[in-house]
């Protein structure tokens, strides 16, 4: 089989990307570029390639700078490949292995999974499904989308078509190269669907959020027991047809049939706003039950509060201090026996991907590339906090600091002790976000649990006002700490005085000194290097 590379015709065997991947075949072409089944030299699998290509002939007349315009789109396209990184614990999302620009194009490598479309299942059918097995087919997926939901994104493109079952009969959404973090007040590009789009989807200015998802869900949900795709959302507005389910003689209740009318109402506020919503609404009698118990509940455990406030607290507090020792009980990948298969796992891939970087003091250092530390998927040995990084983001959004991402590096750094020792790893990324104000906020997590190990917020230009690293230093240390008890005006007067001393040690000539607050699991410091200038630093201290 021959393909077209670069303007020559070149044998299927001499295509390799990134001296590792290496195309088999074609499997779809789009707008973005073009997708390949490969197979991955280095960790011996079939995987499926995505690559952005530039064509010329699209770009409107209205787009001056080409160039500059191939650059947006190409990383809008990475873009898909970073949301799909942070969301490689949800099973039922497909997983990004690994992502990289080479000759000024760009790659995303993802997991093959075998196994045919949704919009291919239903065509193969001989009669429409009901509406609970429908239902119940999609309820995995729906729970995957909640918890993308709950890291402020949105799909923004769910359709048969991007579903995939697998030959065990389980169910992946694919495609996120249209998701985008919602927020109260923001402006999203137009890319719609029709049949599956809800109104808001249609204008730049259209206020988006996880009810936006809820109506695509709803719509395949209308197609899955009708055998057909919705009116789209424009026309609706105009002269709404779209029949009741129930019209087509699908096996569906009125409850049901209500339930998924509102999913599919044209106004955002009229329909559920988020999944746990749209899941709760078919267990009436449950949510009444509830009302009641909670009810009751409230009335007894007033009674017992009166009765045993010193009894609880002291529970609460025992109780919290067992969760936090259970938590350090689990394994890093150091700790695991030499005997165990994940130690033997580790070894394996050292032996095959390992690459030497030197010495420190007695111990050898190699290093894993990406790919291999993301199929062993287990803890490193690096000193954590039990907080995560999505939660972290979250955090700091809400406290009203705009994040703007601008780097991204990956450490796979292995530890040996001489003699075929014990090994200690060192698994993170480390991610730079821009806050404003010449100011900016360093993550660095492990990679297999997103559990932060370090926050460093550092401003370059010394001589400016320090104010808003000081803001977000103290509101980082308040969220990592569970053994602080100061409010943030405090904390904020105290890492004020750090800093204050830190700039006067280095004024007065009286050495270089760091300058910190610690508590029993975490410590806050302020120091200063080339790289960052002064900066405040948020260690794990809780060592084990």
């Amino acid at each position: 089989m021959k393909y077209l590379l670069r303007g020559r015709v070149v044998e299927k065997e001499e295509i390799r990307i990134k001296q590792r991947y290496k195309i088999e075949k074609v499997l779809g072409q789009g707008g973005f570029g073009v997708t390949y089944l490969a197979y991955d030299e280095e960790l011996c699998q079939e995987v499926v390639l995505k690559k952005y290509r530039w064509e010329h002939g699209s770009l409107d007349n209205e787009v001056i700078n080409k160039r500059d315009y191939y650059k947006k789109q190409r990383k809008a396209f990475l873009n898909e490949a970073r949301i799909l990184s942070s969301l490689f614990d949800i099973k039922e999302v497909v997983k990004v292995l690994d992502y990289f620009e080479e000759r000024e194009n760009a790659y995303i490598v993802m997991e093959f999974v075998q196994g045919i479309s949704l919009r291919q299942y239903l065509e193969s059918r001989n009669q429409p499904m009901s509406f609970t097995e429908a239902w119940n087919f999609l309820l995995p997926v729906m729970e995957a989308l909640e918890k993308v939901h709950q890291n402020k994104l949105i799909h923004r493109d769910i359709s048969p078509d991007n579903f995939i079952i697998k030959e065990d009969g389980s169910i992946k959404l694919l495609d996120f190269g249209s998701a985008r973090e919602y927020a109260e007040e923001k402006t999203m590009t137009v890319l719609v669907k029709k049949g599956y789009a809800p109104p808001e989807q249609y204008s730049r200015k259209g206020k988006q959020g996880p009810w936006t998802d809820i109506y695509s869900i709803c719509a395949t949900l209308y197609e899955m027991i009708t055998g057909v795709i919705p009116q789209p959302a424009m026309e609706r507005l105009k002269a709404d047809k779209l029949y009741l389910p129930s019209s087509y003689g699908c096996d569906i209740t009125p409850l049901q049939e209500k339930i998924l009318m509102k999913g599919l109402a044209l106004d955002y506020k009229k329909r559920y706003k988020d999944i746990a919503e749209l899941k709760n609404s078919f267990f009436p009698e449950k949510q009444e039950r509830q009302k009641k118990n909670k009810k009751y509940g409230i009335l007894i455990c007033t009674v017992c509060i009166l009765l045993l406030t010193g009894a609880i607290l002291g529970k609460q507090n025992h109780d919290k201090k067992e969760a936090l020792a259970e938590a350090k009980k689990q394994l890093t990948l150091g700790e695991y026996a030499r005997d165990s298969k994940e130690h033997k796992k580790l070894l394996n891939l050292l032996v095959k991907y390992g690459k030497y970087k030197g010495k420190q003091e007695e111990e050898k250092i190699y290093e894993l590339p990406q790919s291999s530390v993301l199929n062993i998927n287990k803890q490193c040995d690096i000193y954590v906090f039990e907080k995560y990084k999505e939660e972290y983001l979250s955090y700091i959004r809400k406290e009203g600091f705009q994040l703007k991402l601008k780097d991204k590096k990956y450490r796979g750094d292995v530890y040996m002790e001489p003699c075929g020792g014990t090994l200690s790893t060192y698994f993170t990324y480390k991610e730079t976000y821009a806050i404003g104000q010449n100011t900016y906020i360093q993550l660095v997590y492990d990679i297999a649990t997103h559990k932060i190990s370090k926050v460093v917020v550092y401003r370059k230009d010394e001589n400016q006002n320090k104010k808003r690293m000081i803001e977000a230093a103290s509101r980082s240390f308040l969220f990592l700490s569970d053994d602080w008890n100061c409010p943030i005006k405090v904390t904020k007067r105290k890492v004020k005085r750090i800093v204050k001393k830190n700039e006067e040690d280095i004024k007065n000539k009286n050495g270089h000194y760091y300058r910190w607050i610690g508590v029993s699991d975490c410590n806050i410091g302020c120091d200063r290097n080339e790289e960052n200038g002064i900066f405040m630093q948020i260690d794990n201290y809780d060592y084990k």
